[in-house]
């Protein structure tokens, strides 16, 4: 168990004891309590649980939350039910505590809907409850004074519970992003309002439908929307004309199409002066869907990598950036999925007061394509292409080497390599611009291997590598006089 406790030692609930101590940081995977008689209890860093423990917390306990910490339920279960004489409170450790002083509790799709219940509970002075995938029982619980709203919660949550109420926060609501709700789904917690903040929640997929509903970029950017069908496409595919209602705020590509067998395509847009524009997408035999793009002078936001490929059931770790350190009050970052089928993401995430960005992982559920939209309030938005597949081969975006020089390229794949290891080949559209090895071992139950490339005459060419079994991987490879540092950004 990598749960750390200072000062005192740690007991597992399975042999009847309990958690002896104040402190607690780092990963729960044994079922663990909280007990009164230790109370209060101080959560530091990002505390985890997982592996399908318990965490069990009595009446009267309180949790103080140091600054910045975070509680998130990645597997497992929740189980914290006080009473009207004996509430249990969740606050900031901050002697004078103020909103934002921590980040958030999470439910994750890995929480035990079955055993997780909240109930006669106060979270205060953090960033917020963040529900994704995951329809815990939520009783009597008052959440107040969070820097953000006092739930964000995604379309795949399903969360029940009467008697509870939210006061202080930036927004007293449960906010739900804008989007389609493609399965059974049940908004069920009674005293809290949900908020759609922006743009329409449409139930069922609509047989022709354009994603993110709505869009904030600043002039010059070129962004991806995605089209998608309810259904694979024909035979001969489906053929999508797009227009812009206002051309010369944002152009759009005229007409997608989407391949046979396939249920979405992506389509391209060009921010160019400040105003608001229409995009839409149209099929005489599928109706339309429109996205509303505003272009900004706003200072926009990062989200990196732009393009990755993620492997199926592996986190993969992105970042969104602010262009300078956000504030005293931190920034709050609602991100959109258009395809919680095929990623798993979180809904909401906040920058801490000083910080110029924050991490956060996706996880690979099906082969398939995911568009993640970052947006906050006062900034441009920044927006991400995933690539989940089960097998393929991951290079950097682009490689840059001198003529003479030479420079290292991490390879990887989606999925550890098999016992005999995985042999890549590798290979240059144009062979004498620089020398590669013809091959690179990845080994057994690895994956990621290293090559290096020998630049030597100036050109530009493609690298690609091929290995059976997995999707190829291709990049650019540039040899230049002047050499930079290779781009971490998968292609």
């Amino acid at each position: 168990m990598q749960l750390w406790l200072v000062v005192a030692c740690l007991w597992v609930m399975g042999t009847g004891h309990a958690v002896a101590q104040s402190t607690v940081t780092g990963t729960i995977t044994g079922n663990t309590t909280l007990r009164a008689a230790q109370s209060p209890y101080t959560f530091q860093g990002d505390v985890v649980l997982d592996n399908n423990a318990t965490l069990s917390i009595e009446p009267g306990v309180t949790v103080q939350m140091a600054p910045a910490a975070s509680f998130t339920l990645k597997k497992g279960a929740l189980q914290a039910v006080g009473t009207p004489g004996s509430p249990i409170r969740i606050t900031s450790a901050v002697s004078t505590p103020a909103a934002g002083d921590w980040r958030q509790w999470r439910f994750t799709p890995g929480t035990n809907n079955a055993l997780t219940q909240l109930g006669y509970l106060s979270i205060e002075y953090g960033s917020g409850v963040a529900i994704e995938g995951a329809s815990p029982v939520i009783n009597n619980t008052a959440i107040n004074h969070h820097s953000g709203p006092a739930v964000t919660m995604d379309l795949a949550s399903s969360p029940v519970g009467t008697g509870n109420t939210a006061s202080g926060n930036s927004v007293n609501a449960i906010a739900v992003p804008a989007g389609t709700i493609r399965s059974q789904v049940v908004w069920g917690v009674v005293g809290i309002p949900y908020l759609v903040r922006q743009g329409l929640v449409q139930v069922g997929q609509a047989p022709l439908s354009l994603e993110p509903g709505m869009l904030k970029l600043s002039p010059g950017v070129v962004a991806m929307l995605r089209v998608s069908l309810n259904t694979p496409a024909p035979s001969g595919g489906v053929v999508i004309d797009v227009t812009s209602s206002v051309p010369s705020v944002a152009s759009a590509v005229s007409r997608v199409t989407i391949a046979a067998g396939e249920v979405g395509a992506d389509l391209e847009i060009q921010a160019s002066t400040i105003g608001s524009t229409r995009v839409t997408a149209s099929n005489g035999a599928l109706g339309f869907a429109e996205t509303q793009v505003e272009v900004v002078n706003l200072p926009s936001l990062g989200l990196s990598p732009s393009s990755p490929t993620v492997g199926l059931n592996r986190a993969y770790p992105m970042t969104v950036s602010l262009p300078s350190a956000a504030g005293a009050a931190g920034v709050a970052i609602q991100l959109g999925n258009s395809n919680p089928s095929v990623l798993s993401t979180p809904t909401s995430l906040l920058v801490p007061a000083g910080q110029q960005g924050i991490s956060f992982e996706v996880t690979g559920l099906m082969d398939g394509t995911a568009r993640i939209t970052a947006q906050a309030e006062g900034y441009a938005s920044a927006l991400a292409t995933v690539v989940v597949r089960s097998k393929a081969l991951v290079l950097p975006y682009s490689v840059i080497v001198a003529p003479n020089g030479q420079t290292t390229v991490t390879l990887e794949a989606t999925e550890p390599a098999p016992a005999s290891g995985l042999a890549v080949a590798l290979a240059l559209e144009q062979a004498g611009l620089a020398q590669i090895p013809a091959s690179v071992q990845i080994p057994a139950g690895q994956s990621k291997a290293t090559f290096v490339i020998q630049g030597q005459s100036l050109g530009t060419t493609n690298l690609t590598a091929t290995a059976a079994g997995y999707q190829p991987a291709a990049t650019v490879l540039r040899v230049d006089a002047i050499s930079l540092p290779v781009s971490r950004e998968p292609h």
